[in-house]
């Protein structure tokens, strides 16, 4: 966001170099980008599509009103060809400003399983789960009830033994307080069992928190789904109040920032 406040604005200084008429002309085209660009974040493609035809529309009135173009016909042609080529332009620049935007809210999905290495030497049997992934199947299965109790209140099909619980932001942060010397610590003190009771409420109260939004369930429910992807989830319902990124709200936990 910053980048483009700092684009828009060169580019208005730069456009001030031109003659009253360009400069009219290519102001008022940074404006359609950028308002296309908030039709296209905030609306759909239909209202994207009606903007777009009216403000092509405008500009080649206006280009060819405060243009004089010769009247050689090839000439004309050429002109009207770069007309259509400067609405094309513009329809690309929004569309790749938008897609870039919503790029950089998602995580990338995981690529193709590579070829299966030799084996190894075998290792000593294991005397117990390791504790760091013990902690974190705990914390993923406390909310992974949190969601199927709110699918039942929803009186949707579920089915028990499927994980809904797929989010990896969440997973690796699980991950992350998991192996902090923070849970460490509280161990020590307190023993393993009220330590991860600690973890599991806490785990309970994130879930039920996201759960809490129109689009919670999706979000738990998706892979590939990152913290800053609120910005483009919060229900455009304002009935339904949703002004605050949960993760705001999450975030001021304590145990979140282990």
């Amino acid at each position: 966001m910053i980048f483009y406040i700092i684009y828009n604005i060169i580019l208005f200084f730069i456009i001030q170099k031109f003659n009253r008429i360009w400069r009219n002309l290519l102001n008022f085209i940074l404006l359609l980008i950028n308002i296309s660009y908030y039709i296209l974040k905030y609306r759909n493609y239909f209202y994207y599509s009606i903007f777009i035809l009216f403000s092509s529309l405008i500009c080649i009135t206006y280009f060819i009103v405060y243009f004089n173009f010769n009247q050689k016909t090839t000439e004309k042609y050429l002109i009207y060809f770069l007309l259509l080529l400067s609405t094309t332009t513009f329809i690309t620049v929004t569309l790749n400003k938008y897609y870039i935007y919503e790029t950089s809210n998602n995580e990338a999905p995981s690529g193709n399983k590579g070829d299966q290495g030799k084996k190894g030497i075998d290792g000593e049997p294991a005397k117990i789960l390791n504790p760091v992934d013990l902690c974190v199947n705990q914390m993923i299965e406390t909310g992974n009830n949190e969601i199927k109790k709110y699918l039942e209140k929803k009186n949707k099909k579920i089915n028990n033994d499927e994980l809904l619980f797929k989010n990896l932001f969440m997973k690796r942060k699980y991950n992350q307080i998991c192996s902090s010397n923070r849970y460490n610590n509280l161990k020590s003190r307190g023993g393993d069992y009220n330590a991860m009771k600690i973890l599991q409420n806490s785990s309970k109260k994130w879930v039920k928190l996201i759960l809490s939004y129109e689009q919670g369930f999706n979000f738990l429910n998706n892979y590939f789904y990152i913290d800053q992807k609120w910005n483009s989830l919060l229900s455009k319902n304002k009935s339904l109040n949703e002004n605050i990124n949960p993760f705001n709200i999450i975030k001021t936990d304590s145990t979140w920032n282990w």
